[in-house]
C-alpha cells in the first residue's frame, strides 16, 4: 500500500508586515543535526501564529479563516541564540540574561505582534518564513483571535 502524493495545492503567506497573534507553542523536543561534520543535539520549539487581517477560504463551504505561519527555534535565551532577539522584538525591549532564562514563553500567547515575511525559492517551492517580530504601533489594534490557544 502506498500513499497517494497530493496535489500541489500551496499557497505561502503573503510577504511583507503583518498583524498577528501567537496560538501555539509545541515543544518539538531534542533533535539530532550534523554541524560541520560533528553530531549536535538541540532542544527545539515551534511557535505558530495566525495573521489577523489576512483571510481566505481554506475549505470550501466555510468562512474565510486567517492564514497561520510558524518557526522553529532551538529553545534557550542565550544572547547568541535566535529566540532571545526574537523574543525580544516582539515585546520590544531587551532582556538581561537573568530575565531571559525566567522569561516564559507561555507569557507571549495571545498577544498580537506585527511579523515580517519574507519568501524563499528552494527548487519549485516557495515557502514564507517569519524573519522577526515587534510590537504593534501605537493606535493600530488586533482584530480578536480566531484560533484557541494551544
Amino acid at each position: 500500500m502506498q500513499a497517494k502524493r497530493p496535489e500541489k495545492t500551496y499557497e505561502p503567506v503573503p510577504t511583507g508586515n503583518h498583524v498577528a497573534r501567537l496560538y501555539q507553542i509545541i515543544h518539538i523536543g531534542t533533535n539530532e543535526f550534523e554541524y560541520m561534520g560533528e553530531t549536535k543535539k538541540s532542544d527545539k520549539v515551534r511557535l505558530t501564529f495566525e495573521l489577523c487581517n489576512e483571510k481566505k477560504v481554506f475549505k470550501e463551504g466555510d468562512e474565510p479563516k486567517p492564514y497561520s505561519i510558524s518557526r522553529e527555534f532551538g529553545l534557550t535565551m542565550g544572547k547568541k541564540s535566535n529566540l532571545r532577539p526574537f523574543v525580544e522584538g516582539y515585546i520590544g525591549t531587551a532582556l538581561d540574561d537573568e530575565e531571559a532564562y525566567a522569561f516564559d514563553l507561555e507569557d507571549l500567547l495571545g498577544k498580537p505582534c506585527m511579523l515580517t515575511v519574507i519568501h524563499a525559492t528552494k527548487g519549485d517551492n516557495t515557502y514564507a518564513n517569519i524573519v522577526s517580530a515587534s510590537p504593534l504601533p501605537r493606535g493600530l489594534e488586533a482584530p480578536d483571535q480566531v484560533n484557541g490557544v494551544f
